[in-house]
């Protein structure tokens, strides 16, 4: 990963899918990459441009959170899924319709 950040951002801005699939030895999103690479940086990014947390790699089902919790036992993982529970959680709230 390379951390051209601006200019993901523009191709974001005009189009770019985010949640497209990020062909590495498993087809899975780029938040899956992020998170066995431990790239704090990078996913945050992703969490902050809306990546959709919920994809599930086409291998073994699971997300990137999943991930993240199968190779990653360090401090920066644990804030890497505290962090994903918090945005899920924000979402789901920002869809839930009023009672």
């Amino acid at each position: 990963m390379n951390h051209h950040f601006e200019i993901a951002a523009f191709l974001l801005d005009h189009g770019a899918d985010i949640d497209t699939d990020w062909c590495t030895h498993e087809p899975a999103s780029v938040l899956h990459q992020a998170a066995v690479e431990a790239d704090y940086e990078l996913a945050r990014f992703l969490i902050d441009h809306g990546i959709d947390m919920t994809i599930r790699d086409h291998r073994w089902n699971s997300t990137a959170e999943d991930w993240a919790d199968a190779v990653g036992k360090d401090k920066g993982m644990a804030e890497f899924r505290a962090t994903a529970e918090r945005e899920r959680e924000e979402k789901r709230r920002a869809y839930k319709t009023p009672e």
